[in-house]
């Protein structure tokens, strides 16, 4: 009788572990995973800028004027516009372009969208932690950039454009765009549009 209890119980235990493989086995099937996967995000926005028109950048004085600039799409549009352009007439527009995310960025030479009658070259710098101290920000001369590009090819030949700047988390670049009047006819302004060129 002892054995047939044994028996019994044995049995049972089968049976019940049966059933749980059973019911391990549907809860199993009808799992469903879920997994949250969290990146870094890519920064790259115009945070310091100076738009500076020279009537003359020949004239050994120098006289150079600032033009009105607004930032759009999330501060990577700047809008800029001059007054009183006339024969001769040129204009830097620098950026400081900082990298706000948490990769790596690629900063290109930026889209630019001058009138009738203008030219533009843009010219890249980088990677920088504080380009007020690069030689390429602070304190610049835009008659001397001008004759500096005339001779050199580069505002800032003892620094060197470059094609495209990798920037880390933190780091910033510089961008210089030289804009040439090539007109005969006074404008009462002009317009000059520059949206950065970015990749991850």
């Amino acid at each position: 009788m002892n054995i047939g209890l044994k028996s019994l119980a044995a049995i049972s235990l089968i049976l019940l572990l049966a059933a749980m493989a059973q019911g391990y086995s549907l809860w199993y099937d009808s799992l469903k995973a879920r997994a949250v996967v969290k990146t870094g995000s890519t920064g790259g926005s115009i945070t310091s800028y100076k738009a500076l028109g020279v009537p003359d950048p020949l004239d050994p004085l120098c006289r150079a004027s600032e033009g009105s600039l607004s930032l759009e799409l999330d501060n990577t549009r700047a809008i800029v516009v001059f007054e009183n352009v006339s024969q001769g007439w040129i204009s830097w527009v620098g950026l400081v372009v900082s990298n706000d995310g948490s990769l790596p960025v690629n900063i290109l030479a930026p889209n630019v969208t001058v009138g009738e009658n203008f030219t533009y070259n843009a010219f890249l710098y980088g990677p920088f932690q504080a380009p007020g101290t690069s030689g390429v920000w602070g304190g610049v001369d835009p008659c001397n950039m001008y004759n500096n590009t005339l001779s050199y090819g580069d505002p800032f030949p003892s620094v060197g454009s470059v094609a495209q700047v990798e920037l880390d988390p933190s780091q910033k670049a510089v961008i210089w765009i030289l804009v040439v009047y090539e007109g005969v006819a006074s404008l009462a302004n002009t317009t000059i549009t520059v949206e950065l060129d970015k990749s991850g």
